[in-house]
């Protein structure tokens, strides 16, 4: 049931999440954490995006901030 119910709530399917968090990692020098946290929650805009990266952890520019909403963006409907 737990597994039917996440799926269901969803925003990617768990292998295209999986390759997006590994690309986050790789690309932009995030943590583990951090990748993770933009997936499952799938931010829509980029203030959503540095408020859980939070300042203090990362000093990504405005265009990287760009580059992962479009990559979300992207995966979001796969």
């Amino acid at each position: 049931i737990t597994l039917e119910h996440a799926s269901s709530f969803s925003k990617m399917a768990p292998a295209v999440a999986s390759k997006l968090v590994e690309k986050l990692m790789k690309d932009f020098n995030l943590s583990r954490a951090q990748a993770v946290q933009i997936v499952n929650i799938s931010p829509t805009n980029p203030e959503e995006i540095r408020t859980i990266l939070d300042a203090r952890s990362t000093d990504l520019t405005d265009q990287q901030v760009t580059e992962i909403m479009d990559l979300i963006v992207d995966r979001r409907s796969k």
